[in-house]
């Protein structure tokens, strides 16, 4: 029987290892806060020492709740474990990470959605489309009484859902905001980890209202999105018909009223983003400045003459120059010498002028 030997390290850490997978494709699509805060906690725990939130939100000269979103975030892409006793962060775990080419792990965050999905999910899933969501209304909203909401929201995964959500939105919640949050769970039946990428979406949009939050949980479930990635790519694709839109009127940032013109045309006229950038085109060619309303007044031509394409556009444009022509080839209407004046109801005198003429240039002579 062989004695056990202890390692100890008397070596000092002078030096920090970084995945490439990692520098491939999880920094690029990260805050340089997150990022910040991953690389601290790499260097730390690489040196073997305990952490304090504090310490590193003063190291890092950013705030505790930078701190707790950063791992929260690095958690969901699978990349930390975060372990919890009395909703205190006792414990971190970090990952190596995956790549795309590889299935990932789920996260303690996403092993709710792993559970419940039926098939194994594609690299970059379209949302899915629910018939019985995407038409109907959403389920009406509970009015939960203080007990209700303190029972059903005791359980130790609803209580760090509060947690996380009371760190993103940097305050606690009322109970009135509770009873949102256990809407999300109870009627539209998001998971625990949708539910927080909801509110961290909508947050690093500097939308903390609980109400916003509430309309996107609802464009969500009407989508028929049920899963983190579903809402990822949800929001890539919104994020990306937002900046072409800008990019194509030459404006940097979007009022209330052009995100109701886009979300009329995207979601109730259902316009893919190359129509759209085309009547975006026209409208800069044909007036020279960025105006929704004249962009507006285009996209709802098409969609009431059923275009779909540009191969639509094209044969509309043909319909509309063929019909052009044809009234400017079309012989002018001829037009009375009579009219329905009372002092003309009665025959008219012909006169030869050729004749007067000559008579009038004989008198004078």
């Amino acid at each position: 029987m062989t004695q056990p030997i202890s390692l100890h390290n008397r070596m000092i850490a002078t030096e920090t290892s970084i995945s490439n997978i990692f520098i491939d494709e999880y920094m690029n699509r990260a805050s340089g806060e997150f990022i910040k805060v991953y690389l601290y906690t790499l260097r730390l725990i690489n040196a073997q020492e305990t952490i304090a939130i504090s310490n590193i939100a003063d190291h890092l000269n950013c705030t505790e709740n930078d701190v707790v979103r950063a791992f929260t975030y690095w958690a969901q892409e699978g990349l930390m474990e975060l372990s919890y006793s009395k909703d205190m962060l006792t414990a971190i775990t970090m990952l190596s990470p995956k790549s795309s080419k590889v299935a990932k792990e789920p996260s303690p965050l996403e092993s709710e959605i792993v559970a419940t999905t039926e098939a194994p999910m594609e690299a970059n899933p379209e949302p899915m489309k629910n018939q019985d969501t995407e038409t109907a209304a959403p389920p009406k909203k509970p009015s939960y009484t203080p007990k209700e909401l303190s029972d059903s929201m005791a359980s130790e995964e609803l209580s760090q859902l509060i947690f996380v959500c009371e760190a993103y939105l940097g305050k606690p919640l009322s109970a009135t905001e509770l009873g949102t949050l256990y809407y999300f769970y109870d009627c539209l039946h998001f998971s625990t980890g949708l539910i927080e990428y909801l509110v961290e979406y909508c947050v690093s949009n500097n939308k903390k209202s609980m109400r916003y939050i509430e309309t996107v949980a609802i464009a969500w479930y009407q989508e028929g999105i049920q899963t983190v990635e579903q809402a990822k790519d949800a929001a890539r694709l919104h994020s990306q018909t937002y900046f072409s839109i800008m990019k194509a009127l030459g404006i940097k940032r979007l009022g209330k009223s052009e995100e109701d013109y886009i979300a009329k045309w995207t979601t109730d006229y259902k316009l893919s983003l190359e129509l759209i950038l085309e009547a975006c085109n026209r409208t800069i060619l044909t007036i020279h400045e960025p105006s929704f309303k004249y962009v507006d007044s285009i996209l709802t031509h098409w969609h009431k003459n059923q275009v779909t394409s540009l191969k639509d556009i094209k044969a509309l444009d043909s319909a509309h120059h063929a019909k052009s022509a044809l009234k400017e080839n079309k012989p002018a209407p001829k037009v009375s010498t009579t009219t329905n004046n009372k002092f003309h109801n009665f025959p008219q005198r012909q006169y030869d002028y050729d004749s007067l003429q000559q008579q009038l240039l004989n008198k004078n002579l």
